[in-house]
């Protein structure tokens, strides 16, 4: 952003209208996934290069990494779907957990 001025007063900064349109610009960035750094990247026009350079490679890797986020997330829950229709009120104890849990879910702890 831009420096605020400052009330005498009150010692309130009084952002312009600029200023206020690149908050929300920025705003909206961080609300669809945008870190801090990634939108101070992309805000390099006042550097005298073109805000959207690299703007299609960046939001490629952010799909794709949603998409792989998306994947897990899906793996998740058809695991959880099998482990909901295996369990009942009838479910057994194993080793003092309970038994419809699979074993292993392919990860160790140690």
């Amino acid at each position: 952003l831009r420096a605020a001025s400052q009330n005498p007063w009150n010692r309130y900064k009084r952002f312009g209208p600029a200023s206020l349109a690149r908050l929300a610009h920025i705003k909206a960035l961080q609300a669809i996934g945008f870190s801090l750094a990634e939108i101070h990247a992309l805000l390099v026009r006042d550097a005298g290069q073109h805000p959207c350079a690299e703007l299609p490679a960046t939001l490629a890797e952010k799909i794709t990494r949603i998409d792989e986020q998306v994947t897990a997330l899906l793996a998740v829950k058809a695991l959880l779907q099998s482990v909901a229709q295996s369990c009942d009120t009838r479910c057994e104890d194993r080793d003092g957990l309970p038994g419809c849990f699979p074993a292993s879910t392919g990860s160790r702890c140690c």
